[in-house]
């Protein structure tokens, strides 16, 4: 059984070297602004930021599935509500990981997040997200129910 990861991020250029014969890449669909799944109309990677992710997993886990939900479209960030609404269609895919190269320093978003992490787990799906920003405390990161990653100091 191959290993389904969603990547919600700025997509994934699956030609690029470390992507192509690495695993494969699903362009999942995206969420346009009136709150409709529509297939995402510009596939692949403006950012890079999603590809450089994908590359990392695919190095660590090769052979995997990347299921690729673009949150991030000309910039780094997207709506609170839109980042909620992919992490429940992430769910609703029944893959194995989620990934999400993102977070928030205001802890009045937890509520939000605490839910859907405990659905995410109640599914049998393990979510991973940086933990901190510096010395800033990050969600959902953070959170029981998510695999909270910092950075190795050691490497930087």
């Amino acid at each position: 059984m191959t290993t389904t990861i969603a990547l919600l991020d700025s997509g994934v250029n699956e030609s690029h070297p470390h992507i192509r014969d690495q695993g494969q890449v699903i362009h999942g669909p995206v969420l346009d602004d009136s709150g409709e799944w529509i297939d995402d109309p510009e596939p692949g990677d403006q950012l890079g930021h999603g590809t450089c992710a994908a590359a990392a997993i695919l190095d660590l886990a090769p052979g995997s599935t990347i299921l690729s939900l673009k949150i991030f479209h000309q910039q780094p960030s997207c709506p609170f509500p839109r980042l909620l609404a992919t992490l429940e269609h992430a769910i609703s895919r029944q893959v194995h990981w989620i990934n999400l190269s993102l977070g928030t320093t205001r802890p009045s978003r937890c509520s939000e997040l605490e839910q859907i992490l405990a659905r995410a787990t109640d599914s049998g799906i393990s979510v991973v997200a940086p933990a901190a920003i510096g010395e800033l405390v990050c969600y959902p990161g953070a959170l029981p129910g998510c695999h909270g990653v910092l950075v190795d100091e050691s490497l930087v």
